[in-house]
């Protein structure tokens, strides 16, 4: 399996499988994964205490549930 964005691929000796090291800021089986993209599409959640209320986060748009 090649590994991409400059990612390092190593095979297990054991098994026959290929293992990818991946460069500084990729991420992922075959380094197929910017860091960067991943943490700009971050979604979360916190329970509001005081309004009883779960907010959800996804980039700068925040949207309100009822539990």
């Amino acid at each position: 399996m090649p590994c991409l964005n400059g990612g390092n691929c190593t095979q297990n000796d054991t098994n026959g499988e290929y293992v990818c090291s991946c460069s500084v800021g990729y991420t992922g089986f075959t380094c197929d994964t910017d860091i960067d993209d991943v943490y700009t599409n971050v979604i979360w959640a916190v329970y509001n205490h005081w309004t009883g209320k779960v907010e959800w986060n996804s980039g700068m748009a925040t949207a309100n549930i009822n539990v």
